[in-house]
């Protein structure tokens, strides 16, 4: 058997932009709670590794298995508008070795 990276394709529909976008673009807002700001600006997009995991309910001893050290798959987030301030999004993320 041959290992390889992990990888997960995500696709969100329909978020609200506010959930979506922060406020403004000028500068890091640490209190925008907004899926670019949290985690795309703050990984300088797949320049930084982060920590992933697929469950949010893993802790406690053994939890470290379903975490794995990543990095976002593409250069750009790429969103479309479906409908006023309503988007849909998709993104990759990989297990960085």
């Amino acid at each position: 058997i041959y290992g390889g990276r992990i990888s997960y394709d995500m696709s969100f529909n329909y978020l609200q932009a506010v959930d979506l976008m922060p406020n403004e673009y000028v500068s890091i807002q640490d209190t925008d709670d907004a899926v670019i700001e949290d985690i795309w600006n703050k990984t300088n997009g797949n320049h930084l590794p982060f920590i992933f995991s697929i469950d949010n309910t893993s802790v406690g001893s053994g939890s470290e298995s379903e975490h794995i050290f990543a990095r976002f798959g593409q250069n750009s987030l790429d969103m479309t508008q479906v409908a006023p301030d309503v988007f849909n999004i998709s993104m990759r993320i990989e297990e960085e070795f």
